[in-house]
């Protein structure tokens, strides 16, 4: 059945629409417009701006995450939120749900009750009444919502019914004059039809083909009743009585551009390639609409904000390097744990706005410290902006987590026309035999040194590793030891950089599982050719 209403309303308050002006929660600006060539898939959001999310419900952010579909087993899934923007100010997002995320009553009971009274505002802004905001957002996405100054209005029709005072708050709803304001994207009926998500039908919400009506905060044509959009999108100025079962609720909140430091394409926007040296990808074009955000997570915003504060990273070796070859980081404060990494993003010196790659190089299920990065072969000569941080990513549509920024500068060069992989010597003696096997390893790291700039030998003869190497390793940290061997019918191959190698010359002989456990790498079984 249809929701339920005092009298009749006729068309005259539709036609009536078209002179209501906002003059409510933000003050009107102009709307942010990007720059041609600048639509990517991960963007810089820089003094508070993120330039091609654009205002009028043109784009959409996903925010939280509430219960919305069926799970099949008579559950509800917690799926993330889309938000349509209604207004890019610059400094905030003035957002509002795209579906009907539940159904409340306006109020428990029959009375006389304006917004800043009802019990549906308690049960918004996380009161004793109830815990949309609790249950919706993170901690963390919490500290990133902005304290909106709500202004108290009249029913621009029934302008002598009690509107109520102003309020301060993180979720609301929209008055009549804002769900009128063509600037925000409402020029007809059907840009303030709304969906039901299945659990907003599930508590009772009136559903017309998966379409439902939805409560304004505006008071109606006295202070019982409480005004409305309904299900075909034209506005009740005179509106239902507040304890009606079947109005459906679609919170708007502000979010504060301040706490955000990346945005990205809500799907695929973050691709990086296998976490490690060779993650970085080249950030793509983008031409979608729907966007994820990456909030500061450093403290800087608040308390609960402050899960990746002390994050530091820093260069080991030194010098240009060519497009190809790699470098290496160190860094500590870093989290363990799920969805927990160090991530880099490479951006022109001159331009540090434009991402160019994104990858994450280190997965910190287990405690590590140091990472090497790969620069992408296609990256032209110059001068570039490293930008390290800890990470917590969850995925296309989820909000992730980051440390600030380490900033480290880097020269590339173009790439080289020689080998990025000095080639082996011949060995001198029969493998087996290791004075000479060390001999022949040491002619590689000459060779490579010869050679100049970063670069890796690979080396798969015997097991084991003497002092002389690990020290000759530490002392040129541009080369890489890439070491492959079998142990006791297991293959591993341990990467060793010089920056990270440690000599200890109460060790002469470093063992197969040494160098496994000490710097880590692959263990396979072996499998005879």
């Amino acid at each position: 059945m249809k929701p339920r209403i005092k009298k009749g309303i006729g068309v005259l308050l539709g036609v009536m629409l078209a002179a209501v002006t906002c003059v409510g929660v933000v003050p009107q600006m102009t709307l942010t417009a990007y720059a041609a060539g600048t639509r990517k898939n991960l963007q810089m959001v820089t003094n508070a701006t993120a330039a091609n999310i654009e205002g009028a419900q043109a784009s959409n952010v996903y925010f939280g995450t509430y219960k919305q579909s069926s799970d099949g087993n008579n559950g509800y899934n917690r799926d993330p939120i889309k938000w349509r923007v209604l207004q890019n100010s610059g400094s905030r997002l003035f957002l509002l749900a795209d579906k009907n995320l539940d159904c409340k009553k306006y109020n428990d009971s029959n009375i006389s009750v304006t917004w800043d009274s009802c019990t549906l505002h308690d049960w918004l802004n996380g009161g004793s009444g109830g815990n949309f905001y609790q249950e919706a957002f993170s901690g963390k996405e919490k500290q990133a919502i902005a304290t909106t100054s709500v202004m108290a209005q009249a029913n621009p029709y029934y302008q002598g019914t009690p509107f109520g005072g102003n309020t301060n708050d993180k979720v609301f709803l929209l008055s009549i004059q804002e769900v009128t304001e063509t600037a925000y994207g409402f020029t007809d009926n059907y840009s303030r039809k709304a969906a039901n998500t299945t659990y907003a039908t599930g508590q009772g919400a009136y559903d017309d083909n998966g379409i439902g009506a939805w409560w304004l905060r505006s008071s109606g044509s006295d202070d019982s009743n409480a005004a409305t959009v309904s299900d075909p999108g034209y506005v009740h100025m005179y509106g239902h009585d507040v304890d009606s079962g079947v109005v459906a609720v679609r919170p708007a909140f502000n979010l504060n551009l301040s706490s955000v430091i990346l945005i990205s394409a809500a799907s695929g926007g973050k691709s990086s390639g296998t976490v490690g040296a060779g993650a970085l990808t080249a950030v793509g074009d983008y031409l979608g609409n729907d966007w994820k955000v990456t909030l500061l997570d450093d403290g800087t915003f608040g308390n609960n904000a402050n899960g990746h504060a002390g994050f530091s990273a820093s260069r080991v070796d030194s010098g240009a390097v060519a497009a190809g070859n790699s470098i290496t980081v160190s860094y500590s404060g870093a989290n363990t744990g799920s969805n927990e990494y160090v991530s880099a993003i490479i951006v022109s010196a001159s331009n540090e706005n434009n991402p160019l790659y994104y990858g994450r190089i280190a997965n910190n299920s287990a405690s590590s410290t140091g990472a090497d990065i790969t620069i992408p072969s296609g990256l032209a000569a110059g001068d570039y902006k490293l930008k390290v941080f800890a990470e917590q990513y969850n995925g296309d549509y989820m909000t992730d987590y980051v440390s600030a920024f380490s900033t480290i500068n880097v020269t590339v060069e173009a790439a080289s026309s020689g080998p990025t992989t000095p080639p082996n010597p011949a060995p001198s003696t029969p493998q087996g035999d290791s004075v000479d096997y060390f001999a022949d390893l040491k002619s590689a790291f000459d060779y490579a040194i010869a050679l100049g700039g970063n670069r890796t030998v690979t080396w798969n003869r015997d097991c084991v590793l003497n002092y002389d190497v690990m020290k000759l390793l530490a002392e040129n940290p541009s080369i890489t030891l890439a070491f492959s061997y079998t142990y006791e019918d297991m293959d591993y191959l341990v990467t060793i950089p010089g920056s990270l190698a440690k000599p200890d010359p109460t060790i002469p002989i470093y063992g197969p599982l040494y160098l496994y456990g000490m710097y880590g790498g692959t263990a396979t079984p072996h499998h005879e050719p």
